[in-house]
């Protein structure tokens, strides 16, 4: 692929577990020259948080909070 090549993708609702793999895949075919480089406008299905990998979930997130409102971890 070109890496002047873009492309938008919308990838409507979707649950956070669902968007986070299709930043995986999307990283991934970038990547290895299979998909032209993109902007993915994403939208959670339910209320969410994201905690990355070098983050300390009891630090950065009310467990209690989240799990009494439903809130997706």
């Amino acid at each position: 692929m070109s890496s002047h090549s873009w492309r938008i993708v919308d990838t409507g609702l979707r649950s956070a577990a669902e968007n986070m793999a299709l930043d995986e895949i999307i990283l991934r075919a970038v990547a290895e020259n299979n998909a032209p480089n993109t902007i993915r406008f994403l939208r959670f299905s339910k209320p969410c948080v994201l905690v990355g990998y070098h983050q300390d979930i009891e630090q950065e997130v009310r467990l209690d909070y989240c799990l009494s409102k439903g809130i997706e971890i």
